[in-house]
């Protein structure tokens, strides 16, 4: 038997005939922009309207609403980013951006993004980095790199909050 592709067109989805892989490729990396635009607009939107609530004049807003506002603010900042690493990972991979090679040294690189994790200090989360003063040479995207790291930090002070609730 014949092997088919799932395909989403402006129609809606449809069952085609199996295209080589290089095929199935760019329609993974089309399906995944489309993913990415779909979901990055409405969750900018909810976002707007929750600063647009905390900064409004109107009714006055209780200090736990203002806290609940600010939380899935967050929220939305943490989706969007997530959302724009899948765009990043799709033009990376489809070679519309490249990656810099340069030398960076990662221990220094975590070092000075511990300073500047100001969600920990909130949630009540210490970062303690061990290592040897020479640091940890290594040859990649500085820029991409700190922000992988700083995205993990995040993570992990958010999930360390959710366990103490």
């Amino acid at each position: 038997m014949k092997g088919f592709d799932v395909c989403y067109a402006r129609n809606g989805w449809r069952l085609l005939p199996a295209r080589p892989r290089h095929h199935r490729r760019k329609t993974i990396l089309n399906l995944l922009s489309l993913a990415v635009h779909e979901m990055r607009t409405p969750c900018s939107v909810v976002a707007g309207y929750l600063r647009l609530l905390q900064r409004d004049g109107g009714d006055p807003i209780t200090d736990h609403q203002r806290k609940m506002m600010s939380e899935a603010e967050k929220s939305c900042a943490r989706f969007i980013a997530l959302i724009s690493e899948l765009s990043e990972i799709s033009k990376l991979d489809s070679g519309a951006i490249a990656l810099a090679h340069q030398p960076i040294d990662i221990f220094t690189l975590v070092e000075e993004l511990a300073e500047h994790v100001h969600e920990a200090s909130e949630r009540h989360v210490r970062l303690t980095l061990k290592g040897e003063a020479t640091g940890a040479p290594a040859t990649g995207d500085a820029g991409r790199l700190r922000a992988a790291f700083q995205a993990v930090s995040e993570r992990s002070c958010a999930k360390k909050s959710d366990r103490r609730r």
